[in-house]
């Protein structure tokens, strides 16, 4: 297969729906009768009018209403200017070669239909951004051949719709930032044959949608990496005819679904190892027509898919054929026209393509001759020549896989006895250290065990606090018993020697005894004894005693409960405790009782005797304390 034919089949490919258009339109152009044609035209239906090569200054008027297809090409036409066309259902619209440089704003507002326009060919300097605006069906235009300025500030065009735009050889020495920012749907963008040395790779970032990018023909000397980063469904690259002197191994790092790849023509004479790498699913590889002079055994490793290759006209002496032998897609491979030399190498390549149904075309320059198997008979039964580099690079890659694995082998087995290891001492520490790791894990209590704890604690808490609360309360009632004692044997002492001078007034028999006297509080104790101190010495003991007895004894009682209430006092001492013995232990308990039993330490009962009150006028026998 030759290189124009494949490229002609391409861009039958590409142009797919121009052409299902253009024959759908075609096939409704049924001939007529009599139909409203200007003389300078030919009309063979009611919608085609052929005004071409009649040198015409303007576009023909009195057209008929239902023209679709009109051709104004090959004339004098140089402006284009708003009611040029009488005919508003026209979809595709030919000007090419005549003499155009002045194209109106408003020129093309009434076509609404047009879908096809070519203006290739003229000598249009600059279009309006929007020129276009109202041609919302607009999806082909032609501008090829003209002499375009891009401006540097603004969007060159406004036409959401587009879908194809060529701008072949118009002289285009630079593209500004901007120039496609409104023509995002694009699909298939022409620049052949123009005056671009670099490209900015921001130019392209709007073509989220471009299939196909034409290139050839340009001074470019290098392909910046990031300049298809956007261009992911990118299908036909051409880089052809520029001034490339090498690729960088990740220009085409996005371009995964280009299936095209033009690279002939070009000055490249080496190519990075890993260039073709991100080119999974390219399918034909031109590079021919380059000064390539080596390939790297794995220049080629990842196209699976590719079934064209061409190194035609380069400056390859040896061609191995571990290079290409695993592309097991290819179908033609074209070498020819190299400095090639005709060994036991080459003859291995015929063979294998050969015993693979692979075209290969190509030529021996030492000795000359092409591919044949009468030329490659004389190599046929040299033995050095029976191995196939092939299948020992095949057998090489198996061994170096074979080593990988081996190596990953060792790796887990490795990592595996390490946590064996692991694993083993970790066991070994538990069993050593299981008694007292036990022990440790029974003393800790859970959580329902350090619940009931607090809740004992809290409950001991309060307990010991109640019976300290009980414990002071005694304490005070019985110093202020030994308090309202020792008063008492002091009155009692004072009286027994101030009662002999005093007469007696009365006969009472006057009985103190230490658990029925009651003192209601200590302030009244004292006031009535300061209030003593006022009174003659001979009535001092009468009126004190006369106004304690008649105070009812009533003894406090305390209750052991937990709301701190007033209750009888309950205090345990141990048994064998010094201070009380086992008979004294139920007295403790309630000191205000009658009990006889006595406690070594108390206070023992008080005894009185009889004594005569002389300051009364009768005689009164008196109890007194004994000392």
């Amino acid at each position: 297969m030759e290189n124009s034919e494949a490229a002609i089949f391409w861009k039958v490919k590409m142009s797919s729906r121009r052409f299902l258009v253009i024959s759908t339109l075609f096939a409704t152009l049924v001939a007529g009768g009599d139909v409203p044609c200007p003389d300078v035209c030919t009309c063979p239906s009611p919608y085609r009018a052929n005004c071409c090569n009649f040198s015409l200054t303007h576009v023909p008027r009195n057209l008929g209403g239902g023209v679709m297809f009109l051709n104004a090409s090959s004339n004098n036409l140089r402006a284009l200017r708003k009611g040029s066309f009488d005919v508003h259902r026209i979809k595709i619209l030919d000007l090419t070669n005549n003499k155009i440089s002045v194209v109106e704003k408003d020129t093309f507002t009434e076509l609404v239909d047009l879908i096809f326009l070519y203006l290739g060919r003229n000598e249009i300097v600059s279009l309006d951004q929007d020129v276009f605006r109202m041609n919302h069906r607009l999806e082909f235009l032609k501008l090829d051949h003209n002499i375009l300025d891009l401006p540097a500030g603004r969007p060159f065009l406004n036409v959401p719709s587009l879908r194809s735009l060529d701008m072949s050889s118009c002289n285009v020495r630079s593209l500004p930032e901007k120039t496609f920012t409104n023509i995002s749907s694009l699909q298939e963008l022409r620049l052949t044959r123009n005056r671009l040395k670099t490209l900015d790779p921001k130019v392209f970032l709007p073509f989220k949608s471009l299939k196909s990018l034409y290139l050839s023909g340009n001074l470019l000397r290098s392909v910046q990496k990031d300049l298809f980063v956007m261009m992911k469904d990118l299908i036909v690259l051409d880089l052809s005819n520029n001034e490339l002197h090498t690729l960088q191994s990740d220009v085409f790092a996005f371009l995964e679904s280009v299936e095209l790849l033009e690279l002939s023509g070009n000055k490249l004479k080496t190519l990075g190892v890993d260039a073709f790498t991100p080119l999974t699913g390219l399918k034909r590889l031109h590079l021919q027509n380059n000064s390539l002079d080596t390939l790297s055994k794995t220049q080629f490793s990842k196209l699976y898919n590719l079934a064209v290759l061409d190194l035609s006209r380069n400056h390859l002496d040896n061609l191995q054929l571990r290079v290409i032998c695993h592309l097991n897609n290819l179908t033609y491979f074209k070498v020819s026209d190299n400095w090639l030399a005709c060994d036991c190498g080459l003859w291995e390549l015929w063979n294998w393509s050969v015993e693979n149904e692979i075209r290969v075309v190509s030529t021996c320059d030492e000795p000359y001759f092409e591919f044949s198997a009468k030329n490659f008979e004389s190599l046929r039964h040299n033995k050095s020549c029976n191995a196939t580099l092939c299948i020992v690079e095949i057998e090489t890659k198996f061994q170096e896989q074979m080593i990988s694995s081996v190596y990953l082998y060792v790796i887990i087995c490795v990592v595996l006895v390490l946590v064996l290891i692991a694993c083993a001492i970790t066991t070994f520490v538990v069993f050593r250290y299981r008694k007292a790791f036990c022990e440790k894990r029974k003393t800790q209590p859970s959580a329902v065990e350090r619940i009931q704890i607090r809740n004992i604690v809290l409950g001991t808490q309060r307990d010991d606090i109640v019976h300290v609360q009980h414990q002071q309360e005694l304490q005070k009632q019985l110093r202020r018993q030994h308090q309202e004692t020792f008063l008492r044997n002091r009155i009692q002492r004072e009286q027994s020697g101030s009662l002999k001078a005093l007469p007696i007034l009365k006969h009472q028999n006057i009985r103190h005894s230490y658990h029925e006297s009651h003192l209601s509080s200590v302030a009244d104790n004292e006031r009535e004894w300061s209030n003593a101190d006022t009174l003659p010495s001979n009535q001092r003991s009468s009126v004190y005693l006369t106004t304690m007895s008649s105070y009812a004894i009533k003894p406090k009682t305390f209750n052991n409960s937990r709301d701190l209430s007033v209750s009888e006092p309950k205090l345990e001492y141990p048994k064998n405790s010094p201070v009380c013995n086992e008979t004294s232990i139920n007295v403790l308990k309630n000191p205000l009782s009658s009990s006889s039993s006595k406690c070594e330490t108390a206070t023992e009962k008080p005894k009185y005797e009889s004594v005569h009150d002389v300051s009364s006028s009768g005689s009164e026998t008196v109890t007194r304390e004994s000392p």
